[in-house]
């Protein structure tokens, strides 16, 4: 068995930008902010944008530079709001 490092988990970078986008989002909206409606939120963005998955901090930090471009910002920005829309209309509380 080959011993992996914590330093190189793999795991979809854009999940940390979703949430925070989310939290930002939901920050100045009247809607339910509890922690299972803010995942379902953030499951159905994750669920609809392409995930980009990283190995190490080096890849992250890619991700994130890519992620803040105008035209990514603005689609994330339109699907984040079409899942609070869903939620919202449906919560599952």
């Amino acid at each position: 068995m080959v011993t992996r490092s914590k330093k190189n988990v793999l795991f979809n970078a854009l999940e940390a930008v979703v949430r925070e986008d989310v939290e930002n989002t939901l920050r100045n909206m009247d809607v339910c902010k509890c922690d299972r409606c803010f995942n379902d939120i953030c499951a159905i963005v994750l669920n609809a944008i392409k995930p980009m998955y990283s190995a190490g901090e080096k890849g992250e930090l890619f991700v994130r530079a890519v992620s803040s471009m105008p035209v990514a910002r603005m689609e994330r920005m339109i699907d984040i709001s079409k899942a609070i829309k869903i939620v919202s209309n449906s919560p599952l509380h």
